[in-house]
């Protein structure tokens, strides 16, 4: 068996950055802006709501350095090695050693609801999603299309709920919470009816008619066909060489295919998506 030894520096900062992430919500849901960079130097913030990072990296001579930074006047300790930054009206002082990064950190109370992710960000009717954020208090309500979900579990940074049939031809639907009066970010489901089948995706293929390099994606409303029935309609791809499940019974995902689309009848859309597509004429 494999023995890590954890005694060595790099060892101690991930034990840092991991305990910090229990505290920190910037460090798992922070959106992420550039403050500086030069040649040498980058420093970056990180904010999920009243949670917030500044990193600065220096890869070249020592540097002291100024930025500007909308943090409440005072002095802040680095996380990772004790260093000092002082902010003073927007403005932060710190001195760079050579080659030296620094990690410095808020962590105010988050009075409103935040929503930092929703998984999987794929649900029909009935499927369990779990929203992860801050803020969410004792209880409350979720709204998934305008839809009240019923609750499952709920406590202060997470919210398990159940999808709700929706009455909506759209593709992706609002989910949002609300507490006490307040609502939270709005974030994106991707909701599939109960009658439609995921999606077949298909990778790394050549598509007989003269599209290569791609990825293809194929999605069809199913009008009711069943799992096992979406299945057999796809039997007729014998070049498949390869195939699996993938999160669920309806979906999977398929490697070196050659695929003719007569072979798939039923499908009433057809999108192809890829970041090299060459046309054969």
């Amino acid at each position: 068996m494999m023995v890590f030894n954890n005694t060595t520096e790099a060892a101690r900062i991930i034990r840092t950055l991991a305990a910090l992430r229990k505290t920190n919500d910037a460090l798992a849901f922070g959106d992420f802006r550039t403050i500086y960079t030069d040649y040498n130097v980058w420093a970056f913030e990180r904010a999920f709501g009243s949670h917030r990072l500044l990193v600065v990296l220096n890869n070249g001579p020592e540097k002291n350095l100024t930025l500007s930074l909308n943090w409440s006047d005072g002095t802040y300790r680095d996380a990772l090695y004790g260093a000092d930054m002082v902010v003073n009206r927007g403005k932060a002082l710190v001195t760079l050693p050579r080659n030296s990064f620094y990690m410095f950190h808020i962590e105010d109370d988050q009075n409103e609801p935040l929503i930092g992710s929703v998984t999987p960000y794929i649900a029909q009717p009935g499927q369990k999603i779990l929203i992860a954020g801050a803020g969410f208090g004792k209880s409350g309500t979720v709204f998934i299309g305008g839809e009240k979900a019923r609750i499952i579990s709920w406590n202060w940074s997470q919210i398990l709920v159940e999808v709700p049939r929706l009455k909506t031809s759209d593709a992706w639907v609002p989910v949002y919470v609300e507490v006490d009066g307040k609502d939270s970010n709005r974030v994106k489901l991707r909701y599939y009816s109960e009658n439609e089948i995921p999606a077949l995706v298909v990778n790394g293929s050549n598509l007989t008619g003269g599209l290569r390099s791609m990825e293809t994606f194929l999605s069809w409303r199913s009008r009711g066909i069943s799992s096992n029935r979406a299945r057999a309609i796809t039997s007729p791809l014998s070049h498949f060489q390869t195939a699996r499940s993938f999160q669920s019974s309806s979906t999977a995902v398929f490697h070196g295919a050659n695929l003719s689309p007569l072979t798939l009848p039923s499908m009433e859309k057809l999108v192809l998506r890829s970041s090299s597509i060459r046309s054969h004429r």
